[in-house]
């Protein structure tokens, strides 16, 4: 069975209060102005509204926006993370998701244990296990650090581990946000020559980056966002045109 993702009339949605209107200043103002009888509105925010989309097995799919467009959105709802207010969402074939370095990591625990416990979710094979954990281990450069909890670890040190992990499952589906700043410029440049091995045996690629370069030489599709819509849906040299023209306009 051939890989896709499929978007139908999908929806996601939150309910938003202005924190200003519930702070201490906002209520003295509010029993001013109406007694305090009335509530401050609760209005709805569309993460993403109405999306339509289909993903084929080979496409290579990038995402561009401003801020807040629903880029992160949608790549948390194709990872499982988000489910849709409405509207349907398919998806045939494995994920994995690499856009939150410190997603499902155990500050308590150590770097051997979070290594176990992320495979264990990955459905890493109890058989296979002492052999992937050796792995991850030794592509994450960490040695004896891995023994301590990872809340003594740095920055770089947590995103070398984070990577480590989440590079070691070839998938069918990868969804991705471009992350790469993983210490030295050494490791950077392994995690670089990983991360494209990863997306030449996956089938299917969404990654969300602000690199025209990354976009240009990964993708064969671009996706414009903008407050949880979809602008345009193309060939990526086409919309970028576009979209840096949309954003030198203002």
């Amino acid at each position: 069975m051939s890989n896709f993702i499929k978007l139908i009339n999908l929806s996601i949605a939150y309910p938003f209060r202005d924190p200003e209107a519930y702070s201490l200043r906002g209520r003295i103002i509010r029993n001013f102005r109406v007694g305090g009888r009335v509530a401050p509105p609760e209005t709805t925010v569309h993460a993403l509204d109405n999306f339509n989309l289909e993903i084929k097995e080979g496409e290579r799919v990038g995402l561009i926006g401003t801020n807040g467009s629903g880029k992160t959105t949608l790549l948390r709802t194709l990872a499982g993370v988000l489910y849709p207010t409405s509207g349907n969402l398919e998806v045939s074939g494995t994920v994995n998701a690499i856009f939150d370095p410190g997603l499902g990591m155990d500050a308590e625990a150590s770097g051997f244990e979070n290594i176990q416990i992320r495979c264990m979710l990955l459905g890493v094979p109890q058989s296979q296990m002492a052999e992937k954990v050796q792995l991850i281990a030794k592509f994450s450069e960490l040695g004896d650090a891995l023994r301590r909890p990872i809340k003594t670890y740095s920055a770089g040190m947590s995103m070398r581990l984070a990577f480590s992990i989440a590079t070691s499952i070839e998938p069918e589906i990868l969804v991705m946000d471009e992350w790469l700043s993983a210490g030295d410029a050494r490791f950077v440049s392994k995690a670089l020559h990983k991360m494209q091995e990863l997306i030449r045996s996956s089938r299917i690629l969404v990654i969300a980056s602000h690199s025209e370069q990354v976009l240009t030489e990964w993708c064969n599709r671009l996706l414009w966002l903008e407050k949880g819509k979809l602008i345009e849906d193309g060939d990526p040299s086409i919309v970028l045109a576009n979209y840096r023209a949309y954003t030198a306009a203002g």
